[in-house]
């Protein structure tokens, strides 16, 4: 069955407020978007990597983002549109015709891995639509006001959701169709799957998968960043 990736960076990074772009933001001498996108251009069952983009920003790709990664021919460049789910759904309609599973990451998450991928991408195949999830590890409170407590829903039965999150292509197509049709705007597309009425299987994700939104998260996955590149070394020398 014939894959293809989207790694959604079309963002403006307003919320880091850094003066840059997050996806392009450097950790330990290499944009964030490019380690994930390194991650699903080394795997051999993703044929096609489907890259979004700010507008504008095509140059500035071409020429520095993929000047250096390995198997770029396998990327499709696609302008990004107003929002998150506008800027997805290009990618979708941007795959190759012969895709029957497409997987959906945010570039903002640099640490996901080979076999977090493949889980989702396993699980997809069975059920249709799949998202990496970890347990909530905190106590949950509701409050519909923001001032007092309404309720504490049981811990064991709450999940953070993350990316990667992969779909039967036709569903994820319908899903998004949907949407846009209602005026409806989701948090993820595991969202829009689920107001189709169709459910959703979780896979195993990572504490360490994290997403940079705020200045401290690039803080936290500097370190990770580090901790990663001293994994490789250590590798490298045992060959």
């Amino acid at each position: 069955m014939s894959v293809t990736a989207i790694v959604a960076a079309a963002g403006n990074g307003s919320r880091m407020g850094m003066g840059e772009k997050k996806q392009y933001i450097e950790l330990s001498g290499k944009p964030v978007v490019a380690y994930s996108l390194e991650v699903f251009l080394e795997m051999e069952s993703i044929e096609s990597v489907v890259l979004v983009i700010p507008e504008g920003d095509r140059m500035r790709v071409e020429n520095g983002l993929l000047k250096n990664i390995c198997n770029k021919e396998k990327i499709i460049i696609v302008n990004g549109g107003a929002s998150r789910q506008e800027s997805v759904a290009r990618g979708i309609f941007a795959a190759p015709a012969e895709t029957e599973t497409l997987v959906v990451h945010d570039g903002a998450r640099p640490f996901v891995t080979e076999e977090m991928i493949s889980e989702c991408i396993q699980k997809a195949k069975l059920h249709g639509a799949c998202s990496a999830a970890v347990p909530v590890k905190d106590t949950i409170k509701y409050s519909s006001d923001g001032l007092f407590v309404d309720s504490t829903p049981e811990r064991g039965c709450l999940f953070i959701i993350q990316t990667p999150q992969a779909f039967d292509l036709d569903l994820i197509k319908k899903a998004h169709e949907k949407a846009e049709a209602e005026g409806f705007e989701g948090t993820d597309d595991a969202m829009l799957v689920e107001a189709l009425g169709e459910k959703v299987a979780l896979s195993k994700g990572a504490y360490g998968n994290i997403k940079l939104t705020s200045p401290e998260d690039i803080h936290f996955a500097e370190i990770l960043a580090g901790r990663q590149r001293g994994l490789e070394n250590e590798d490298r020398n045992r060959i």
